[in-house]
């Protein structure tokens, strides 16, 4: 209790928070994707800022001190233009946030071409998800449908544009039951998702029926899973991987 009534008290950056915030957010968006999840819970604590969220913003700045010399990197050449294909990776963590039942989406999109095994990274994101998840397996669904539909078609869209030709969204899931609702197109576990989460699995069934939109679905295990990092805090060993 008395724990609890400390981390309650006003932080001492309560008032320049926000700047440093903001700060760090713009790196995140822009090259630091590693601080992508500890920068967006720190977000939804500025107008309610605590001692516990000054131990956590120091904790983040002497990261960014020490860590400065990272480098973001993508390896491509004109070689691999035969067989581009737009990778998405998107998980959750299921009301993982400590101060919601909500759930938090992760998301990550690179350009990969199969032959090389070069890749270059396009875009992520952390998301607090709307709306409280009643299983896993919703998370999941609601991290692809959002993920796809504001960032992954419309980048696939940007270039069939560039290079004349709709490149493959291969979308890696770690959720099998996530999975096989949108194969399927239904689900009696999921068929609130219209109304509580505005995602629809006919949606995503449709994406994978339809042979000229060029998406699939596979799994992918949680160790593979490059947008796990995008979702919560990790023990230090399972970070460093996941940041590599």
């Amino acid at each position: 209790t008395d724990s609890k009534a400390v981390d309650d008290e006003p932080g001492r950056f309560q008032e320049s928070c926000a700047s440093y915030v903001a700060t760090v957010l713009f790196a995140a968006r822009v090259c630091r994707a590693d601080c992508s999840a500890a920068v967006q819970k720190l977000c939804t604590q500025v107008s309610r800022w605590t001692t516990a969220d000054d131990a956590a913003l120091i904790r983040l700045m002497g990261y960014l001190k020490h860590q400065a010399n990272l480098a973001l990197i993508g390896t491509l050449g004109p070689d691999d233009l035969a067989d581009l294909e737009l990778r998405v990776w998107t998980d959750a963590d299921w009301n993982g946030n400590p101060n919601t039942s909500r759930s938090t989406s992760g998301l990550y999109i690179e350009l990969y071409s199969p032959s090389s095994g070069h890749s270059f990274p396009i875009v992520w994101r952390t998301a607090l998800q709307t709306s409280t998840a009643s299983s896993s397996a919703e998370s999941e669904t609601v991290s692809l449908s959002t993920g796809l539909r504001q960032e992954a078609l419309p980048i696939q869209e940007l270039f069939e544009t560039l290079i004349g030709s709709k490149l493959w969204l291969m979308c890696k899931v770690d959720n099998t039951q996530a999975l096989a609702a949108a194969k399927k197109g239904y689900s009696k576990r999921l068929r609130h998702l219209g109304r509580t989460q505005r995602v629809s699995l006919g949606f995503l069934n449709e994406l994978i029926e339809d042979s000229d939109l060029k998406v699939r679905m596979d799994y992918a295990s949680t160790l593979e899973q490059k947008a796990d990092i995008f979702t919560k805090a990790m023990q230090p060993a399972a970070f460093a991987k996941a940041r590599a």
